[in-house]
């Protein structure tokens, strides 16, 4: 008798994936050799809330006084009044519709970066990548579960921090009303009482984030028929919110049947974005201090050459920090791509 045929599904590795080291080494040299993916790795850095960031770092905290003057009639003898919880829904409510934007947006963005990094030579040599991409509706269908992934670590991130928010309302108001001067600043003051539920908002950042990360391109290797999946794969005939529900399951097993290549991952990812926040961080506030000091000694013909100089060195620095940012992300897209192509 002859050799028998043995068919194998699509996008199916017969032989053992490359290990954690070769896949980062392949993030690396696909995030090197292909520039527009640190484009769309600041876009989505942007989207994700690096926008706040970057804004954080050269924004002025006002005084106590400035505070209790923006509140004007909104703060009472008895707390906030009617007016202020009206204020809040409807700036709860443009933020939502500026969430859903964004989140269409970055899934769109991490899909084209998805294909451009399987395209790069480095990723389909180490991680023998061969994506099939899928028809226009299974593209509907994967920017439909991407969203999804996305809403539902959006609302662990808003239960995580509705303790924060409670409490750093009570305080603030009760350090307005009846401050403690022995304390030191305010904020050093309000910041004193939250620590609990701020490292507990800081966990669920990072478990989010790792969960979202790994469902999310569970979604894409599906979608392209990657990482043992093929066109008559159970996951890809269930509806976009099963599929998506299922990756968010498989991205919390994750942890568990690789504990060792997902938090190594995920300090990996982390510490390359540090690297760049921390100097940045430290760059904004010294060119903001520079503009800062300019404004306020005033706009006469003199100065408008050195002011000019320090907000184009503002803008430099501001630009050039989104790019590394971009870059760091893109870092850790590229991280869990090959994470789960292994």
């Amino acid at each position: 008798m002859g050799p028998s045929q043995i068919l194998v599904a699509p996008g199916l590795r017969t032989s053992a994936g490359p290990g954690w080291r070769a896949g980062v080494a392949a993030a690396l040299s696909v995030v090197a050799e292909r520039p527009s993916l640190w484009l769309l790795g600041a876009l989505g850095y942007l989207l994700r809330g690096g926008a706040v960031l970057l804004t954080l770092a050269i924004l002025t905290l006002p005084s106590p006084i400035s505070i209790r003057l923006m509140l004007g009639g909104y703060l009472g003898s008895y707390g906030f009044t009617h007016d202020f919880y009206i204020a809040v829904a409807a700036g709860l409510a443009l933020l939502l519709c500026l969430v859903a934007a964004a989140m269409v947006t970055s899934a769109v963005a991490d899909i084209v970066a998805f294909e451009r990094f399987l395209r790069a030579p480095s990723a389909r040599s180490a991680l023998g990548a061969q994506p099939v991409r899928p028809s226009a509706v299974g593209r509907r269908r994967l920017i439909g579960g991407m969203v999804i992934v996305q809403l539902v670590g959006f609302l662990v991130l808003v239960a995580a921090a509705v303790p924060l928010v409670v409490m750093a309302g009570q305080v603030t108001y009760e350090e307005l009303m009846r401050p403690n001067l022995a304390g030191g600043a305010l904020y050093q003051r309000v910041l004193a009482q939250l620590g609990l539920p701020l490292f507990a908002l800081l966990v669920a950042l990072v478990v989010v984030e790792m969960v979202s990360a790994i469902a999310c391109r569970r979604l894409m290797c599906h979608a392209y028929g990657l990482a043992g999946s093929s066109a008559a794969d159970p996951a890809r005939s269930r509806g976009m919110t099963m599929s998506a529900l299922a990756a968010i399951g498989h991205g919390v097993r994750r942890p568990f049947v690789r504990p060792l290549s997902t938090v190594s991952t995920t300090l990996l990812g982390w510490l390359a974005m540090l690297a760049v926040l921390a100097p940045l961080s430290w760059a904004l506030g010294l060119a903001w201090s520079a503009v800062r000091a300019q404004f306020l000694a005033g706009l006469s013909p003199a100065a408008l050459p050195v002011l000019l100089t320090t907000a184009t060195l503002l803008t430099v620095v501001w630009l050039g920090g989104l790019g590394l940012a971009g870059i760091a992300s893109s870092l850790r897209a590229g991280l869990w791509t090959s994470e789960e192509l292994r």
